[in-house]
């Protein structure tokens, strides 16, 4: 059933947004089936088909930028642009998972260092990469970020690795000792999706996080439940030393009622849509990227 539905997503995808596509066998011969999808990432790596894009992060009370989150997306020629929710667990099942997460990493590392030439030195922004469970476990992730922070020459405290709640949850001792390397290392931490999953409170004070990062889901509803909701889990964050961000902010009367109940960061359509290096390079800095 899980595999019928997401052969229909991905018919769905080719025929653009916002539709519907029940699932029939016929779809099967269609070309977006899995084994054709993993064929396709696979030459995806080989083509550039995939791409680091970046949304700005900003204080709220001052409409600053403090920084970037980045994200994948991979610009099929069949299926449009896919994000990376969309084919990270074909990423992982193809053995493919670790090799995409190093390129975002090195991508990533590079652009925002050209960044940092073109800013005050004494007002430095931070980049956050979201990394997966996938990767988190691999032996020698440690020295992959070492290799990307010598190769950008970007200082370890400007890159924050966004990890989710569910995977600190899951694998708690692991997750600790991994978090405390990364610590050491100088890397910022940051939980992600906060709000989305089941965390014991008890555990969260054992990761040295920096930031929690709060899922748009708790956003969307406006109800006074919900507000008090968004408020306990932005104090929560305080009483941890977290500082917080809120995902997904899209109106300017959200991130007025964000910086009310006490959080003071936000990414989201009201400050920035998630846009390709090129365009951000443009908005941000007043530099034609073209121009070397």
């Amino acid at each position: 059933m899980l595999k019928d539905a997401e052969i229909a997503m991905y018919h769905a995808k080719r025929f653009g947004t916002d539709r519907v596509e029940i699932f029939k066998p016929t779809l099967r011969g269609t070309g977006a089936d899995r084994l054709s999808l993993e064929a396709d990432l696979r030459r995806a790596l080989q083509l550039n088909e995939l791409q680091v894009l970046y949304q700005p992060i900003v204080e709220i009370s001052l409409n600053k930028l403090i920084g970037f989150s980045s994200s994948l997306r991979w610009n099929h020629p069949r299926l449009g642009q896919l994000s990376s929710e969309d084919f990270t667990q074909i990423a992982e099942d193809s053995g493919l998972a670790i090799e995409i997460h190093l390129y975002t990493l090195l991508n990533a590392t590079q652009t925002f260092n050209k960044w940092q030439e073109l800013i005050d030195k004494s007002q430095p922004l931070m980049l956050i990469v979201p990394i997966s469970s996938k990767l988190c476990f691999r032996s020698d992730f440690i020295n992959d970020t070492k290799s990307a922070l010598s190769k950008t020459n970007l200082s370890a405290s400007d890159l924050h690795y966004a990890i989710s709640e569910s995977f600190v949850m899951d694998s708690p001792e692991y997750a600790a000792m991994l978090l405390t390397q990364f610590k050491e290392l100088g890397v910022g931490l940051v939980l992600d999706e906060f709000g989305m999953g089941y965390s014991n409170l008890a555990y969260l004070q054992r990761f040295p996080f920096d930031f929690m990062r709060i899922g748009p889901s708790l956003l969307r509803n406006n109800s006074k439940r919900q507000s008090s909701l968004l408020q306990s889990i932005i104090q929560i964050a305080h009483g941890l030393n977290m500082k917080t961000i809120a995902e997904g902010v899209e109106t300017t009367s959200d991130a007025v009622k964000l910086q009310k109940i006490g959080c003071p960061f936000a990414q989201g359509n009201a400050f920035g849509e998630i846009t390709s290096a090129e365009n951000i390079t443009r908005q941000f800095f007043n530099q034609n990227p073209n121009k070397r």
